[in-house]
């Protein structure tokens, strides 16, 4: 039989892994193999040699692969950043392919309406906002003199000529002209000065503080209001429940339903005490001696999260006696209002103020209060990101925080993207992903089609807020491309 003859066969019968021992892969140039015509050929048999592209397609090796998704490794990058910039307290930065903001500053916003940035690094449309301020003090005692414009700096002969002195061994004192509002924090500091040392702290013995509480909600809360007597003279304060109507008009009084006023705890000494609101109508006073003349005002302040207020005396050198002397007040009413009214006995001159000259040189020398910034809708956008090249899908991790009720996402939270400097935002679908921290959510989006560009820009808008009910608070964003 010729070798023609054989090799006929052999095609027509198929090969066996047998027949083409060490077929170099070199030589096969065009093509393609059917199982039936190599039924068994080994992959060892294969020895040497490289199969040209066209001989094998793509769908014979790419059903065979699996594919790499790398949103998750995005995702946690993302994740990295917004922790790496939430501990170093970042400012808004860039890489190639990466945006992060924590809210540090407002330096990475570029416009936002209805939705501020907080102190406290977040943004939101329901917030509040916390004000410095010295407030103006009400004259109860007929042994005080008060100019007409009081202000630290004015020397009247040698005596100072801000409020309340008080230069006899009688207790006078003043009453803080502010209504204070129990819905929200605030902080009450009065200083007692000596009127020869140009407003320096003065320690005084038996210094007191005095605090009104009320449920009552009628007159709004606030600065210099119109509860006060139009002369308060008089000579004597405790803060005690027998002494708030000499200073309050009658139509005060019955705003607060101060007929109804009955309970009053009063505490005196250097040893921390706790006393009880009950919730409702009640006053308090505080008196502190530790045998030397070193009582140098008192600050009051009050936590509405918590409804407590404390009661701390400050020493000559403007330290709180923290550690003795603190009265802690608890179940404050959440809603109501405040008096507050100080008072001291001193053989020297001594006078009252809201702030002192000498040495004010940070913000915990003055008083502060907090109020709600309410918007039910709201948004923010973020200043240009400008990308090494045009972009066309992008992404985002976002962290956020129900600060009251819960918020849905993509609902009352809505992401929007855009690749061509704000011209066109592309909605996201935002998804959960596991909290960022405890009480911290997050949420993401991955490969988010855009109107191609290379300024970068993401909206985020808010809606169905409400106080109390439901408030989101974005605490920061990766924004991926």
């Amino acid at each position: 039989m010729t070798k023609a003859r054989d090799l006929a066969n052999i095609i027509s019968g198929g090969f066996t892994a047998d027949d083409i021992p060490n077929l170099d892969a070199a030589k096969i140039t065009s093509g393609s193999f059917a199982d039936a015509r190599i039924p068994n050929l080994a992959t060892s048999k294969i020895t040497s040699g490289t199969f040209a592209d066209a001989r094998i397609a793509a769908s014979n090796v790419s059903q065979h692969a699996t594919s790499f998704d790398d949103n998750d490794l995005v995702n946690d990058l993302s994740t990295l950043a917004l922790r790496q910039a939430s501990d170093a307290n970042r400012g808004a930065y860039n890489t190639n392919s990466q945006f992060v903001d924590v809210f540090q500053d407002g330096t990475g916003i570029a416009s936002n309406t209805n939705a501020p940035r907080n102190d406290e690094e977040y943004v939101a449309s329901v917030s509040s906002a916390t004000t410095l301020f010295a407030p103006t003090l009400q004259q109860i005692s007929n042994y005080s003199t008060a100019p007409a414009t009081p202000s630290w700096g004015e020397q009247v002969g040698s005596t100072l000529a801000n409020p309340y002195k008080n230069g006899y061994s009688q207790y006078g004192g003043c009453v803080v002209n502010e209504l204070w509002d129990l819905a929200n924090d605030w902080t009450c500091k009065v200083f007692i000065t000596n009127g020869d040392n140009n407003g320096a702290l003065a320690g005084a013995q038996y210094s007191a503080a005095g605090v009104f509480v009320t449920t009552g909600t009628s007159i709004a809360a606030g600065s210099d209001p119109d509860i006060f007597e139009s002369s308060l003279t008089n000579s004597t304060f405790y803060g005690n429940n027998a002494g708030w109507n000499t200073f309050l008009t009658s139509a005060a009084e019955t705003a607060f339903s101060y007929s109804s006023l009955s309970a009053h705890a009063s505490t005196e000494g250097n040893s921390n005490a706790s006393l009880d609101a009950g919730g409702g109508l009640k006053s308090f006073s505080h008196y502190y001696n530790d045998g030397g003349n070193d009582e140098a005002g008192f600050v009051i302040q009050h936590v509405a999260s918590t409804n407590t207020m404390t009661i701390t005396a400050i020493d000559g050198s403007n330290n709180l006696r923290s550690s003795s002397g603190k009265k802690t007040i608890t179940n404050i009413p959440s809603s109501g209002r405040a008096l507050i009214g100080f008072g001291t006995a001193s053989t020297n001159s001594r006078y009252f103020s809201s702030s002192f000259a000498s040495g004010v040189t940070n913000n915990g020398d003055h008083s502060s209060k907090t109020s709600q910034v309410v918007n039910a809708t709201g948004n923010f956008i973020s200043n240009a990101i400008t990308a090494p090249s045009s972009v066309s899908s992008m992404g985002a991790v976002i962290t956020y925080q129900d600060n009251s009720g819960t918020n849905t996402l993509n609902t009352d939270i809505v992401l929007q993207l855009s690749a061509d400097n704000g011209s066109n935002f592309t909605t996201a679908t935002l998804t959960a992903m596991p909290n960022f921290a405890t009480g911290i959510k997050m949420a993401k989006v991955n490969d988010l089609s855009v109107t191609a560009g290379t300024q970068l820009k993401y909206k985020i808008s808010f809606a169905n807020q409400a106080l109390g009910s439901k408030e989101a608070r974005i605490r920061g964003i990766s924004l991926q491309y």
